[in-house]
């Protein structure tokens, strides 16, 4: 990112950020590159074994260390640790963490370790404060006692470390007394320094020496001695034909006191048998591992949606009891019959009062123009004044930050949101912003689409009335994978002129440029924000919407898109994965301004589609099942 150039490049010169302990710790994360802020050393520390009922949690191995000696860019108080997540503390649900472990290699003065629980607004809550004297060199180890000890939910998120003093000595030396340990691949959460670099006091991640040395101790002993749970799942794309492979690749940890050679792992589709993968292979307390299955999907499964279900059945021939953490369930959807694809509905979160999106904006346009199976549309942060109200409902299913972006409001397997973030990015590389758009688009059309959209404008330009229909065919079987559709019209406007925060190339400094051109604005919906109902007669469907533009708008700079999806009266966390866009399109409102037809359909033409949908010459058919649509008639025929 552009402010972490900025950062990095006048660290050697920050103000010392002391350190004020306090209940409540916002802890917004940004990324610092830590290769030249430190002098390196490799070294090997081991220290004395935790207790066979005890383990080590973090993002290091053991007493491992990989480099010593590392050093900030000024004396002071330093807050350091690591942010673990339910993803991991799972495993430990029901265990005592019992105390804590970090590395140095110098002694310091007396520090403070801690441990905070991360709420969802971000903010810690301090759960452990415990003064540690005059900590040595080497793994230094903190026994909570009875009244400090603490249960793992597995739900929570915790923040562990140790206040770093670091004197004027050590950075005159350029020997500090962190010590880190170096993975195949580092963890942006495992090694995080509170300071204030600009923009107030907050965890900052540090890059580029690994994983800081610093691990929970946590009490096993209620464990039971054989057992396993799924770390992660994979099965690809939720689209499933019959007859298909399924690539699921499985990854399990061990949860018991000791090691394992033999798991039985089973799959399940819907109520059918289950049946069964053996792995044969070492996995140490606390390890993992991960086995590859390719799975058929069933020929006499139905139309519509199923559900996978996987097991730890045993671990070295011990039955494993069900519970949530050795099961996992997936839902997919079979399909026959598709069509082709005829646009990707790109929908970024846009915000005003983020420097970002002016970095990445252009990029976006540039996607949108250069590409003709997207479109584009920006939802502006409610508050801003390019807002639009009756989009405040996608901020809540989507957009955990701006700015950030959907394809198909469609959730891509093995992802953390259905959004994609911008801002760890947008200034050292913002041309990714283009790639994404781009590898994402490409990677969605492998997403069948059940329903054609076409959309024919019309503009009365002395009262600025717009009528836009929408119609389309649906393929067979739609009703069993959605039991109603519906369509989303929207309206959106290129080079409209609004303020926007913005960062100068040349020193860094954020401003509100307030002539800055803002394109592909949501300016409104013309049908019910969530979609309108489609009434589908024959496999086919059109619906008629109509409004008065605004007069601030310009008609000749405004598009309409319109996308089909499931019908929904109300979306909200429990359905939002249902509601991913089947098909979309758009039109500029300027060719009809020009007086040029738009028009997408003509009851003269006569379109010829393959079953799967995929339309083709008339003249060169082969011997097959074709639909052939024309005006409002549609006919399967097969040719021999």
């Amino acid at each position: 990112m552009k402010k972490i150039i900025i950062i990095f490049v006048s660290l050697a010169a920050m103000v010392a950020a002391a350190f004020t302990q306090q209940n409540h710790l916002a802890i917004p994360l940004r990324t610092v590159n830590m290769k030249s802020l430190a002098a390196v050393n490799k070294a090997q520390i081991m220290n004395r074994v935790l207790s066979s009922t005890q383990r080590a949690v973090g993002y290091t191995d053991g007493d491992s260390i990989t480099y010593k000696d590392i050093y900030l860019g000024q004396a002071g108080t330093y807050p350091v640790g690591a942010l673990i997540k339910p993803q991991t503390l799972s495993v430990y649900k029901g265990c005592k963490i019992v105390g804590l472990r970090f590395a140095l290699s110098n002694p310091i003065e007396k520090t403070n370790a801690f441990i905070y629980t991360i709420n969802d607004e971000g903010f810690a809550d301090t759960l452990v404060v415990r003064t540690v004297r005059n900590p040595g060199e080497g793994w230094n180890e903190v026994t909570l006692n009875a009244a400090q000890e603490y249960t793992i939910s597995g739900n929570e998120t915790l923040l562990f470390g140790f206040d770093y003093k670091q004197t004027d000595q050590m950075v005159a030396n350029k020997k500090g007394a962190l010590c880190f340990y170096q993975p195949q691949q580092e963890n942006e959460f495992a090694s995080l320094v509170y300071m204030d670099m600009g923009e107030g006091e907050a965890f900052y991640s540090l890059s580029g020496r690994g994983n800081l040395c610093v691990q929970l101790i946590v009490d096993v002993s209620s464990m039971p001695a054989k057992n396993a749970a799924f770390f992660s799942v994979f099965m690809g794309n939720k689209y499933k034909k019959r007859g298909e492979q399924i690539d699921a690749f499985l990854t399990f940890s061990n949860t018991g006191r000791e090691s394992f050679s033999k798991c039985v792992i089973g799959y399940q589709f819907d109520d059918c048998e289950p049946e069964y993968i053996t792995y044969n292979g070492t996995v140490a307390e606390g390890g993992s591992d991960s086995v590859e299955k390719f799975i058929t999907v069933p020929t006499d499964l139905s139309i519509g949606a199923h559900t996978m279900r996987y097991f730890i059945k045993s671990v070295d021939g011990v039955e494993i009891a069900p519970n949530e953490d050795n099961q996992y369930t997936e839902d997919f959807v079979v399909y026959d019959s598709s069509f082709t694809r005829q646009k990707h509905y790109i929908e970024q979160y846009n915000s005003q009062d983020s420097y970002y999106s002016s970095i990445t904006d252009k990029y976006f346009t540039q996607a949108d123009q250069n590409l003709e199976n997207i479109a584009l549309v920006n939802v502006y942060q409610q508050g801003n004044s390019l807002a639009c109200q009756d989009a405040a409902y996608l901020e809540n299913l989507y957009a955990y930050t701006w700015p950030c972006f959907t394809v198909d409001r469609f959730y891509f397997f093995s992802e953390a949101h259905i959004a994609f973030d911008l801002n760890d990015y947008a200034a050292i590389m913002p041309t990714l912003a283009y790639d994404s758009v781009v590898q994402l688009a490409s990677e969605a059309d492998n997403n069948p689409a059940f329903a054609s959209v076409n959309i024919e404008p019309k503009f009365d330009a002395d009262n600025r009335k717009l009528t836009v229909n929408v119609s389309g065919v649906v393929c067979d079987g739609w009703e069993d994978i959605f039991e109603n559709l519906a369509v989303t019209v929207m309206l959106a406007e290129n080079k409209v002129i609004a303020p926007q925060t913005v960062v100068s190339n040349l020193n860094g400094n954020i401003s509100t440029n307030k002539k800055y051109v803002h394109n592909e604005v949501l300016r409104t919906y013309m049908s019910n924000p969530m979609g309108e109902k489609l009434n589908i007669i024959g496999n086919r469907y059109t619906a008629t919407f109509t409004i008065t533009l605004d007069e601030k708008w310009k008609a000749e700079d405004m598009f309409v898109v319109a996308f089909v999806t499931k019908y929904a009266e109300t979306v909200n966390d429990d359905n939002v994965l249902d509601m991913d866009i089947t098909n979309c399109n758009s039109v500029s409102l300027s060719s009809i301004i020009s007086g040029i037809s738009t028009i997408n359909e003509d009851s003269t033409v006569r379109e010829v589609y393959t079953i799967n949908g995929v339309r083709v010459n008339e003249s060169t058919l082969q011997p097959g099942v074709y639909i052939i649509h024309q005006g409002d008639m549609m006919q399967k025929v097969t040719i021999r």
